[in-house]
């Protein structure tokens, strides 16, 4: 039987010997290790242009910062020499029209690469994991004209301009450590998973202003704390898919506005589920079990989802 290709992913293994891992997949979860792009400890990945972004943890000998690595997607060849994010533990980037920015988690600062940083300012309540500002991510609104960041070490949301001014910014419930975001389709709704508290806020954006709405736990059991990784949208835009770290889980929600309801939740296939795409129209995912070094893809196409195959590779860290 013929196998039928349905897309091709990339995965960053966050490794010294990693780099990035580009994959077909095809229908029934087969996939296939089409090459590899050698770079030390990939952080994130973005895509814009025809180029292929890594944002690489620590590459510079003479410097704790971080750095940003550029590729040529089709051919795998790097472009330039990798260039400085301003601070340490670059951790997530995006990049649109030419504009890259990144977020830098032990740094405390984001940056419009090669053009501008803005540190952040403040603590929050956790003694030992807020005492400084700690950005970890950013992120386009739909409609590109504005960046939003979320800081784990303030409990605060920012919406900036594209050229990093400050337009307005939010707080997430104390403890909750903002970490990565997604907005709704039509752009009035940003909602803000919680690495540290297990839970999701939702905003409204007005195009000038962010409001807390309200703040949902994730996890079924109010004793347990959560531990919270990433949030995307669908792609039909009705549902909100999130990693949960502490039970090792995905969970999809309902994504009407504010209004959100609990749709599924299964096991994540390992260990630290880290990041998560939808791919192929809806009809897979495919999640990033970082601390079992496996990547688990799963159909879509059922009430619920369904494993379909598994990569074996160390630290898997971002897709794309």
């Amino acid at each position: 039987m013929t196998r039928r290709p349905l897309c091709n992913f990339f995965v960053a293994s966050c490794e010294a010997d990693g780099g990035i891992y580009e994959y077909s997949l095809f229908d029934g979860g087969d996939t296939e290790l089409i090459r590899k792009i050698p770079c030390e400890n990939p952080m994130h990945l973005a895509r814009d242009g025809g180029k292929l972004y890594a944002v690489l943890r620590s590459p510079f000998q003479d410097s704790q910062n971080s750095g940003v690595a550029v590729f040529d997607e089709k051919s795998g060849g790097k472009i330039g020499g990798v260039i400085s994010t301003g601070g340490a533990v670059g951790c997530h980037i995006t990049a649109k029209d030419g504009d890259v920015y990144c977020a830098n988690y032990i740094g405390g600062s984001i940056c419009r690469l090669g053009e501008k940083t803005v540190l952040h300012e403040g603590c929050g309540v956790n003694k030992e994991r807020q005492s400084s500002p700690h950005p970890h991510s950013v992120l386009l609104s739909p409609d590109c004209k504005q960046l939003f960041t979320a800081d784990l070490g303030t409990d605060t949301v920012y919406a900036y301009t594209r050229e990093l001014d400050l337009l307005s910014s939010a707080s997430v419930p104390c403890g909750s450590g903002a970490r990565h975001l997604a907005f709704s389709e039509d752009g009035k709704y940003l909602y803000c998973v919680g690495e540290m508290g297990g839970d999701i806020t939702v905003f409204s954006w007005n195009g000038t202003a962010l409001s807390p709405i309200f703040t949902k736990k994730l996890l079924k059991s109010t004793e347990s704390v959560g531990s919270g990784a990433a949030i995307k949208l669908s792609s039909d835009g009705k549902k909100l898919y999130i990693s949960e770290r502490r039970e090792c889980e995905i969970i999809a929600l309902s994504a009407d506005g504010e209004n959100l309801a609990e749709i599924w939740r299964v096991p994540s296939g390992g260990k630290e589920p880290r990041d998560l795409i939808e791919v192929a129209g809806g009809k897979v995912l495919i999640c990033a079990n970082q601390w079992s070094g496996c990547v688990s893809i799963f159909s879509l196409e059922g009430e619920n989802p369904t494993p379909l195959s598994s990569i074996a590779i160390s630290s898997p860290i971002a897709l794309l």
